[in-house]
């Protein structure tokens, strides 16, 4: 059983207990406002400023193994819930979080073809989409679909008849 109140009273009257969600919020210092990287809460420990959900985890579970680093669990910076917090290594932290979202392969391209192998360029270990090459060197080569190409022409013959009107004037 993990009682708060145990806590040194320094620390515990920085905590904000959350009751829907179960989460401590630290409400003393904080490490940035960076949405990437900042809201971790931070506390002056054994003679130097430390993570507060760190200081409160090894409070009551030890110290954090080597090798390992925090997961919120709950994936909210602020908490210090240690029933929220697990030991985990980098890769596994990256993974969970919003930034390890990003390092995952990517299964479709940005318009929403299918990354299989019949439509897939490689280019320097990133996959391209075919459909989306061909449609983007169609455009720049000229080869426009009939309906795309006869507005194109049309818009450049009004252009030319507007500025010779112009110069008839």
């Amino acid at each position: 059983m993990i009682d708060p109140f145990l806590l040194p009273e320094r620390i515990l009257s920085k905590i904000h207990f959350e009751p829907n969600t179960g989460c401590w919020l630290w409400g003393g210092a904080w490490t940035s406002n960076h949405p990437k990287y900042g809201g971790y809460g931070c506390v002056g420990w054994n003679h130097k400023v430390t993570s507060a959900h760190k200081v409160i985890y090894e409070f009551f579970n030890g110290p954090v193994p080597v090798g390992l680093e925090l997961d919120h669990l709950c994936r909210t910076r602020p908490c210090c819930n240690p029933r929220h917090l697990e030991a985990v290594t980098h890769k596994i932290n990256s993974q969970r979080g919003e930034t390890g979202k990003c390092s995952l392969p990517a299964t479709h391209c940005p318009k929403g073809h299918e990354y299989i192998d019949a439509n897939v360029y490689w280019h320097r270990d990133y996959p391209e989409c075919k459909v989306c090459t061909r449609a983007a060197q169609a455009g720049y080569h000229g080869r426009l679909p009939e309906d795309k190409r006869i507005a194109r022409n049309l818009a450049i013959k009004n252009r030319y008849h507007a500025k010779k009107a112009k110069l008839n004037e």
